[in-house]
């Protein structure tokens, strides 16, 4: 279940992580309000809002329909513990970008996280992959290292 403070946020990071490329949205909007995460009156300022987020750089590249996109990219480290991260995009000129939303402003600990899921990756033989963290309550983008 979603806070309530939160609950905005929280559905937007949700309808994110189901989300693969811009052209997607109206059918995850359906698919929310079907699964009863969201009612039929909020689906559209969701849709709105997802739409204005995605407009701006890095992220309208993130979402564009020439992106490959894969979600819930989960990285084993050793001793067995696992990171997730929400996509991993590979643009169409082959630049690729691991991204996590958190519904809040951020703090060290998402950053840590993605940090690590980074380096993960980096040591699979892509050491020019970037990592962004999307803090949805300022709409704010960071590149994390």
């Amino acid at each position: 279940t979603f806070e309530k403070k939160k609950d905005r946020l929280q559905k937007m990071r949700y309808a994110l992580s189901l989300i693969s490329t811009q052209k997607d949205i109206a059918k995850i909007m359906r698919q929310l309000v079907s699964e009863g995460i969201v009612e039929g009156s909020e689906a559209e300022h969701l849709r709105v809002s997802i739409d204005r987020l995605l407009l701006n750089e890095p992220l309208a590249s993130l979402f564009a329909a020439g992106a490959t996109v894969r979600l819930k990219k989960e990285f084993l480290l050793p001793k067995g513990k696992m990171l997730l991260a929400d996509r991993l995009v590979t643009r169409p000129d082959g630049t690729e970008v691991l991204m996590n939303v958190v519904a809040g402003e951020g703090n060290d600990a998402s950053r840590k996280q993605l940090s690590r899921a980074l380096q993960a990756y980096q040591s699979m033989n892509k050491p020019h992959c970037r990592g962004l963290l999307v803090t949805l309550a300022d709409s704010g983008t960071e590149w994390v290292d």
